[in-house]
């Protein structure tokens, strides 16, 4: 061999262990006997000491059945609480007393009582449906014939609207017909309302030429047509049109209110040459002077009033 070289046998033996047969599982015995291998390690022979066992003790005694301390108050006490749930299991079962004849709860038993009241006032009433409808519609159980004091006085309306129809077979003809006529006029009605219902923007067709097509005067200029108000409002929604009600009737109140006057007669109370106080209505008509209150006009021009049917002027440069 050349040098440095080794020899394969015993290159096989030190990767093998030292002679030993290569494994090639991790076990320490055989797969085949289930012996362990002579250079296994041993299982120590030694084992842990057990504890010493203890000694069972109960809070009785199984023979007396009895405590061995304080056996009195402890079994009362232990009674008590088994008295306690049973009951709390019994109740959650029972409500009726089988023995006394009663409901445990005592409020039970008053709502029971009071009931039993009541159907012992209408006792045997029932029995009457069971009859014939001619029994039952008998004039001796809907009223008393000595004293006339009404019994049943449902099934006296059934009588008397029973008599009734007669009557009412021949007036069906001209009730329908009225009822016809009544819905035909209601019909109309709101069909003529809703035709002839006032816009809003009916009245701004008088200048929305710029003039007055009955007198040809404009009213845009230097001797301009003074604009008559418009008494409908632009349309506007719920919300405003609500608001403007409540202001309008609070305004009105506040209006309405009288202010005394000399002599403490009210502001529309006039009094008569026989000293009586009379009320009068004040006109609903509003009167506005029209002054000359330019610096142009130096003489003082009186002009007629005019009557605005209750509106403010509009006043025009």
């Amino acid at each position: 061999m050349f040098r440095g070289a080794q020899d394969p046998k015993e290159r096989k033996a030190a990767a093998n262990g030292n002679g030993q047969p290569r494994r090639k599982h991790g076990a320490q015995y055989y797969i085949i006997s289930n012996e362990a291998y002579a250079d296994a390690p041993q299982p120590s022979v030694t084992k842990v000491p057990r504890s010493p066992p203890k000694h069972v003790s109960r809070d009785f005694n199984i023979l007396t059945n009895k405590f061995h301390d304080r056996h009195d108050e402890r079994f009362e006490a232990e009674h008590a609480h088994a008295k306690d749930v049973a009951a709390v299991k019994f109740f959650k079962t029972h409500d009726y007393d089988a023995v006394r004849g009663r409901y445990f709860d005592d409020s039970k038993e008053i709502e029971f009582v009071d009931k039993r009241k009541a159907e012992q006032q209408a006792h045997g009433k029932d029995r009457v449906f069971s009859l014939p409808p001619r029994e039952q519609f008998s004039e001796g159980r809907l009223y008393n014939i000595l004293n006339q004091q009404v019994i049943n006085p449902d099934k006296l309306d059934t009588v008397k609207e029973k008599s009734q129809r007669a009557l009412n077979k021949i007036q069906k003809t001209a009730f329908e017909q009225r009822m016809r006529q009544l819905g035909e006029f209601e019909m109309n009605r709101t069909e003529e309302l809703c035709l002839n219902r006032f816009a809003n923007q009916r009245q701004a067709q008088m200048y929305i030429h710029g003039y007055d097509p009955i007198s040809n005067q404009s009213y845009i200029g230097r001797n301009a047509k003074q604009i008559p108000p418009i008494r409908a409002d632009a349309t506007k929604n719920a919300w405003e049109v609500l608001t403007k009600s409540v202001e309008k009737s609070q305004q009105r109140a506040i209006t309405a209110a009288p202010t005394p006057r000399e002599g403490g007669i009210g502001a529309n109370s006039v009094k008569t040459p026989n000293g009586h106080k009379i009320q009068v209505h004040k006109p609903n008509v509003l009167v506005v002077d029209q002054l000359a209150t330019t610096s142009d006009s130096r003489d003082n021009t009186t002009f007629r009033p005019v009557r605005t049917g209750g509106f403010p002027t509009i006043s025009h440069a």
